[in-house]
Order: structure tokens, then sequence, then C-alpha cells
């Protein structure tokens, strides 16, 4: 029979098979094997008559409940007997029902036979003490795991090492785990707290204890508990007889994210042996504000070959196969939501059904801090003409501020033009409060500038292109600002521009462009550009017409000093930087082949805002055609 793996949890009334109880060792019927009551001077063992291979080692682990003495004692044993042999029950009190007690005093009682090595969860001290148990000792040493080596009836059971033992569980309710391992005669204690195992006693080597035997070629297992004059109830639960490996778990992910961020975690296993964990797996829970989360690729080594892995409902499993040596790291990405605040955990633990993790560290977990993103009101205004002509140049005019708080370090502008606009190229960008851009690129149609914007920065971009000969109808082009660190917190991040084409009336260019500072009146002092227009037919008379530009930077407008002009200025561009002049209804007509000439004066607050004159989708428009 094969004790690889096997579990017990001793939930019924009737001894399991392979069992044999001797003592005041019974069954209780709810969910507990009991070694002792709560009663003086008694001794029971429970032995799993069944003989393994001592070559591969093992690993023991079960629930122990200790409860009901005032004062407790005296303690519980794990054993290992030579596997030729069986056993009654150890000695009572102090020597937990594996060493002889009290020898050479007339109420000895002897060990259990051919005992290999006796593991000892010692309450009141006495396993430690030779005048109770075995044969040598420090003495009383209270709440203590404790070695005893090899023995037979009344031989031997010395004291081999001791280490302080935590305060065990008080009963059914809370039990206290315990991990028994022993590789290659070396003998690990482990109790768990906290979802991991504490070594009590690391590697004790059995090999060099003094009068030890020799290594049996098979062993059997047994557990025991003793009273003396003081008492405890001993019960255990739930064993579990494993081969050993030690496969620790290690999980890495950030200590601090931002809501709205990509968050990843690391989460790497090894297997350090003795044994191949051939059915390992890692699960683990993501916090609920983790979403979209996703196995990276698993970067395997030492032979290791991992299964297909699941992220369900927040819930993370990777199946592995870890010869010894084989090594898994497990990358898992998603994104924290926005609007989290606060600490977010994740934890991961490796498990096995057919190996015992002898690790100390085989569950883990990272608590990440989740701050507020950086949040800025990034708004954009997005402007064009509503009409143009075929043929002529038109301009969209982008324009983005950071208002604030934080700044926006990696700001895009992007957008699409209409198919209908050729040879599209951005304008020199008009940049202020600490705004850099940096080169933007126009391909197929779509077009992006990049930007930074401190608190306070803002941006006019341009783009210049021509509308399609020939073509008339409605063209569209749009625009949109991103900023992939910051929330924006504008609801004004998107732009759209439709333009009515028809075909061109009235062919104007710029004649001339003069500048000169103003100082008089002091209400209009400032720089002026002054320009002439030439308004020219393009087929019929045009009886009535309206010029139109736009692009004014902000406090530009029509020069207020100039009043006797003969046209009538319907927008003067300090509003929206747009301006439109419109001839009387008679008298300044535009007469085929006979050019018209108009000046129109700017005036900027100085020559540095002036943006050097430059004006935007300049157009005539023919209001009437005919006529005399």
């Amino acid at each position: 029979m094969s004790l690889f793996p096997y579990k017990q949890s001793f939930a019924g009334s009737a001894t399991p098979p392979g069992w044999k109880l001797h003592g005041s060792a019974r069954m209780t019927g709810q969910g507990w094997l009991s070694l002792t009551p709560a009663q003086p001077f008694k001794a029971g063992t429970a032995l799993l008559d069944v003989a393994f291979p001592s070559s591969d080692g093992i690993s023991v682990q079960f629930d122990l409940a200790a409860y009901g003495g005032g004062d407790p004692a005296d303690g519980m044993s794990f054993f290992l007997i030579d596997g030729a042999h069986e056993t009654d029950v150890g000695g009572p009190g102090g020597a937990l029902g594996y060493a002889c007690y009290r020898k050479g005093q007339p109420d000895r009682r002897p060990g259990v036979s051919h005992g290999y090595v006796g593991i000892g969860v010692d309450q009141h001290g006495s396993f430690s003490n030779p005048s109770e148990a075995g044969d040598t000792g420090p003495g009383s040493r209270p709440d203590s795991a404790v070695l005893r080596g090899s023995g037979d009836a009344y031989d031997g059971y010395r004291y081999l090492v001791g280490a302080s033992l935590p305060p065990l569980g008080t009963g059914r309710e809370q039990p206290t785990r315990l991990l028994l391992s022993i590789i290659d005669r070396k003998v690990t204690v482990s109790v768990r707290e906290d979802d991991n195992w504490r070594r009590l006693i690391d590697g004790y080597d059995l090999r060099n204890a003094p009068g030890q035997a020799a290594l049996p070629a098979t062993l059997k297992l047994g557990l025991s508990a003793a009273t003396g004059a003081l008492t405890n109830n001993y019960e255990v639960r739930d064993l579990e007889v494993t081969l050993p490996a030690e496969f620790p778990l290690a999980m890495t992910g950030p200590r601090t994210v931002r809501a709205g961020s990509p968050i990843g975690y690391r989460i790497t296993v090894e297997n350090k042996g003795p044994n191949a964990v051939p059915d390992a797996k890692v699960t683990g829970k993501l916090p609920t504000e983790v979403t979209g989360a996703a196995f990276g690729p698993l970067e395997l080594g030492g032979g290791a070959t991992a299964g297909t892995g699941t992220v369900t409902d927040g819930t993370f499993t990777q199946p592995l196969c870890l010869p010894v040596g084989g090594t898994a790291v497990i990358p898992l990405d998603g994104t924290v939501a926005t609007g989290t605040s606060g600490s977010i955990t994740c934890d991961a633990t490796v498990t096995s059904e057919t190996r015992a993790n002898i690790a100390t560290r085989y569950s883990d977990s990272v608590t990440t801090t989740v701050t507020a993103p950086p949040s800025a009101e990034v708004p954009l205004g997005m402007r064009g003409p509503a009409t143009a002509d075929s043929g002529k140049q038109i301009s969209y005019t982008m324009t983005v501020e950071n208002k604030g708080p934080d700044a926006v370090p990696a700001a895009r502008l992007t957008g699409t033009l209409t198919p209908h606009l050729t040879g599209p190229a951005f304008e020199t960008p008009q940049l202020s409060g600490g705004a850099t851009a940096g080169e933007g690129t126009i391909s197929g149609g779509d077009f992006t500038q990049p930007l930074h914007l401190p608190r306070g920065g803002a941006a006019v971009i341009r783009v210049t292109g021509t509308v399609e000969r020939g073509f008339t109808g409605d063209i569209t082009s749009t625009s949109k600002i991103e900023t992939p660190d910051v929330v924006n917190t504008s609801p004004d991040k998107a732009g759209s521009v439709t333009t009515r084409v028809s075909p061109p009336k009235i062919d104007i260019t710029i004649k001339t462009k003069n500048g000169f500072e103003q100082s008089w009146p002091p209400e209009a002092a400032g720089y002026v550009w002054s320009y002439t227009f030439t308004l020219a037919a393009s087929e019929n008379r045009v009886q009535q017409w309206q010029l139109s530009f736009d692009g004014l930077p902000a406090g530009s407008r029509v020069n207020p000093a100039v009043t006797d002009h003969w046209y009538t200025v319907v927008k003067d561009g300090s509003a929206d930087g747009h301006v439109v002049i419109e001839s009387p209804a008679t008298g300044h007509s535009i007469e085929p082949g006979t050019p018209l000439d108009v000046q129109v004066q700017v005036l900027h607050r100085s020559l540095a805002e002036s943006n050097e004159g430059l004006v935007y989708n300049l157009q005539g428009i023919a209001l009437r055609e005919g006529g005399r």
C-alpha cells in the first residue's frame, strides 16, 4: 500500500482501515481522533500499521486541538518506528506516549517499540526532562517542540533538540496546524501562522545524533499523547501524509498606483526539491477594483511546464508541473478602475494535492495604495469656415488650454481631416504659458500633435490645406484632445467643423500688407496691420459681396481708429477672431475683368501678439450677382 498521498479526516466513529488504537485513543464520532481525555495519567497511541519506504522522505500535517485542562499537560507526539515492527502505547506523563517514562523508577513505563524518532509538542515541559522521559535532556522546558531519538522499551530516546512553541489553539474551533517533515534524515517541525509555515526546528540531521539507530528500510507512523497529574484533551483531525517538496511562492507588485492606471503583479514559484511536483497550482484573488485582468507570457525554467491558466470573476488559477529545480514566473496584469481610492490587496497561494509544501512561505500578497490620478481641465475649441470655395485654401484652428490643477505632460491633439482637403500641413504652433509642442504628423488624413501643457499652458494649432478643385458639398473635419495620464475634467474634449463648399464666385488675394505702431487715440494704441485685398469676379458681375477671414489672436479687432470706410463691418474679430465686412447694396460691385481693391486695418495689442499679421480662411462671398 502506498501512502503518498494519504489523507485521513478521522470524521467517523469507526477506526479507519489500517489504524490501530492503543491506550486511551478512541474515535469521537465528532470529526476528531481523541488521544487522551482530560484525565490524569493517560496515554493513547494511534498507529498507522502500514509500512512505507524510508528513502523518499515523508511530510505529515494535521490539526491539533488541546483544551480542557486548567493547567494543560502534558502534550502529544508524532513518531516513526521501524516498519518491520508494531508497537503499543508509549509512556504516560512527560513521555508523551513515545519515550519511556521514569526509567529506573518503580512507576516506570516503556516507550514505543523500535522507535526511530519522536517529535513532541510539549505544553508542560517534561519531554525535555530525563527524569520524566527517555534519556538525557536539559530539564523541564514548557511550551516546546522537542526531538527525541531512536529507542526501544527502556533503551534510548535521547534528547536531541528543542525549540520554543507558540501558544496552541485552545479548542476544536481554533486548532493548531502542524507540519512535520523528514527528508534524508533531516527533521523539520513547522506550525502554520498567517497562511504560511513558521519553522520551529529546521532540518535537524539525525545522522549527527548521538546513539541514533540506522534508518530502517521502511517506516510506520504514529500519533500519541499523554497526561500526568495535570491533564488536557489532545485530539487530531485532517491528517495528510505526502511526499515533501519545498516550492516557495513570492509575489511582487506596486506599492502605489493611480486610479485608472495599469497594474501588474509577478508571482514566482520555484521547486527546491527533494521531489518533483507534477500538480502544483497557483491560485489567488484579485481585488474587485482591478478590471480586465489577464496572464502575461509565463517565464518557465528548469524543465517546468504550465497548463492553461484562467482568470474568472476575480479568481485566478495557473496549473504548473515543477520538476526539482523548475521555476515559473507568472505575470498578471490589469487596470485599476477609475474612482478607486485607498488600499487594494491581491493574494496568491501555491498548493499540490500530492505533495506537502514544506516551504516557509507558500502564500503571499501585495497591498497597493491607490491614489487619485492627476486631473486637469483641458478644453478643446475647434474653428473653421462655415463656407468655402472649391480649389481654395482653408484652415482649421484648434485651441487647447490647461486650466489645472495638474500639469499634462503628454497631451495629444488628434483628429481626422476631410478627404477632400489636399496638401494639409501644420502651421507653426502658437504656444504660451510654458506649453511646448512636439513634431506633428499628418498621414492619410489623420493628424497628431504632441503637446506638453503645464498648468496655465495653452496652444493654438492650425492645419491648412486646399479644398479639392471641382468639389462641391459638405466637408467635415474632427479633432479631440487626449490626456493619457491625466483625467480631463472638461466636457469639451472634441471638436468638429462642417463646411459647405461651393464653386468660387470671387477670387481674392492679398495685394499689399504693411504694419505700423499706432499710439492715437490712446484707447486704440497698439500695432496695426493694413491689408489691401483684391477681389475679382470669377465669371459673373457681383453686385453685393462679403469678405471674411479669421485667425485673429485674442484681443485683436478691426482698427476702431478708422471709421470712414465705405463698407460695413459685420464682425470686427473681437469675439472669436473672425472678421466679416460687407459692401453696400450698390456702388462697389465687382465687374468681370475689373478687380476691386479693398483696404482693411486690424489692430493688435502688440507686434509680438499679432502672429505676424497672418490671416486664415480668406474668402469672398457673393451676396447678389448681376444687375446694375
